[in-house]
C-alpha cells in the first residue's frame, strides 16, 4: 500500500539527520579545452563534502551532470566541496572550493547546488538511508571489537529498508559480507542481519 510524501519523509527523517539534494553539473571539457575521458565521453563524476566521499551511483557514470539525495552532518551553513572525474589511474579534479547551503557554486568546471530536502520520492529515501548505513558499516568495520549494542542501528536501517521493498546496494551487501568475515563470533546478530538483508 502506498504511504503518502510526508508519512514517507516524517519516518525517514528519524533516522537520517540532514537530507540534501545535490545538483553537479560540469562544464563539456577540461580547462585547456580536451575532453575528460580520452575516448571523449563525459565524465565519471565523484564528490566529497567537507572531506566525505559521497558513494558514486550508476548515474553519475559518463554523464556531465549529477544529481541525487544524500544524507550529511551539516552543523553550518557552508560546506566543502570536492568534485573528481574517476579513472583507472589517477582521479582528474574537476573542482573544489566552499560553498553556501541552498545557492548556486562555481567550483572550477562544476556548477553546484546542495539544498535540503522536506520531502522525497520513496526512491531517494531508499538511496539516503542507504548512504547513513554505508556509514555505519564503515565505522564498523574499522572496529577491532564491537558488541552486540553496535549492530542495533545497522539491524534498524535493514528492517527500514525491508518495509519498504527496496533492494540492498552493491556496496552496502559487500560490506555486510565483510561484517559477517570479520565478526563470525556475533552468531546471533549476523544470522539476523543475514537474513533482514535479503531484501529484493
Amino acid at each position: 500500500m502506498l504511504k503518502t510524501i510526508t508519512m514517507l519523509c516524517a519516518s525517514t527523517l528519524v533516522l537520517i539527520a540532514g537530507t540534501y539534494h545535490i545538483d553537479i553539473q560540469v562544464s563539456p571539457t577540461k580547462p585547456g579545452g580536451k575532453s575528460w575521458d580520452i575516448a571523449g565521453g563525459a565524465p565519471d563524476i565523484r564528490f566529497a563534502i567537507d572531506g566525505k566521499t559521497v558513494q558514486q551511483e550508476h548515474k553519475c557514470i559518463d554523464t556531465y551532470r549529477c544529481t541525487r539525495t544524500v544524507s550529511l552532518s551539516l552543523d553550518k551553513e557552508k560546506f566543502y566541496i570536492e568534485v573528481y572525474d574517476r579513472d583507472l589511474k589517477a582521479d582528474d579534479l574537476i573542482g573544489k572550493g566552499e560553498c553556501r547551503v541552498g545557492e548556486v557554486c562555481k567550483v572550477g568546471r562544476a556548477g553546484v547546488t546542495l539544498k535540503p530536502v522536506e520531502r522525497m520520492t520513496l526512491a531517494d529515501a531508499s538511496v539516503a538511508l542507504q548512504d547513513k548505513l554505508e556509514a555505519k558499516l564503515d565505522e564498523l568495520l574499522a572496529k577491532d571489537e564491537i558488541e552486540a549494542q553496535d549492530l542495533e542501528d545497522v539491524i534498524l536501517m535493514l528492517k527500514q529498508l525491508r518495509s519498504w521493498n527496496r533492494p540492498l546496494s552493491e556496496t552496502v551487501r559487500k560490506k555486510l559480507r565483510k561484517l559477517q568475515q570479520k565478526f563470525p563470533d556475533l552468531n546471533n546478530f549476523v544470522e539476523q542481519i543475514d537474513n533482514i538483508s535479503r531484501v529484493g
